[in-house]
């Protein structure tokens, strides 16, 4: 898992893009309104480890400020997101999706899918990259909003670019794969992934203009 031909690289970039860009629409959508991440910062304080702390984030803003200073510190190159901690978009959207199952990840992505302005985005789905392992993990019965079907993709793309980062960091704990294989899944990851900062990123410029 860690050969040249898996483009774990390229893979870590890409999440600490995708995590950037997505603290700017956090702030952009709260700043216009307020209420937009309420749902999403709940499931965030459900955490048990932060009721442990008894932590809880006042404000979608307040968890972007630490997500960005806790990014600030952090190299693009080389970047593996974790889970351990509720400080990255990456890392929460990892708890997510590792505790979901096919039928009631839509929660999440409802929420966060609303935190970040894109809830009303139809044509989401059509501007991304499809996802053959989120097709895979597909529900039973899909929702009727497609931008949140949409954002359900999204968060299963994000989950397994990571677990692949997470398992190529720990290569010597899992058994010997093809390299075609390998090297066509980091490639099709790279791909979904490109496609969702592309997106996302033209969606943080458009709320600046306006």
């Amino acid at each position: 898992m860690k050969s040249s031909e898996v483009d774990i690289e390229t893979i870590s970039a890409l999440l600490y893009d995708f995590n950037q860009v997505l603290c700017r629409l956090l702030e952009l959508e709260h700043a216009r309104n307020p209420k937009s991440g309420d749902k999403y910062l709940n499931l965030i304080n459900e955490f048990s480890d932060l009721k442990k702390k008894k932590q809880r984030f006042a404000s979608v803003s307040e968890f972007a400020e630490i997500a960005i200073d806790a990014q600030s510190k952090l190299s693009r190159l080389g970047y593996r997101p974790s889970a351990k901690k509720a400080d990255s978009i990456v890392g929460v959207l990892m708890r997510f999706a590792s505790s979901a199952t096919p039928d009631n990840i839509h929660r999440e992505a409802k929420g966060f899918a609303t935190a970040v302005g894109l809830i009303d985005v139809k044509d989401l789905g059509s501007q991304l990259q499809p996802n053959l392992v989120a097709v895979l993990f597909r529900p039973t019965n899909p929702q009727d909003n497609p931008a949140v079907n949409a954002m359900r993709d999204v968060v299963l793309s994000i989950f397994l670019a990571s677990q692949l980062t997470t398992a190529a960091a720990h290569a010597d704990s899992y058994g010997l794969f093809s390299l075609r294989l390998l090297e066509g899944v980091s490639k099709h990851l790279v791909d979904v992934l490109e496609s969702i900062v592309r997106v996302f990123s033209q969606r943080a410029e458009l709320l600046e203009q306006n």
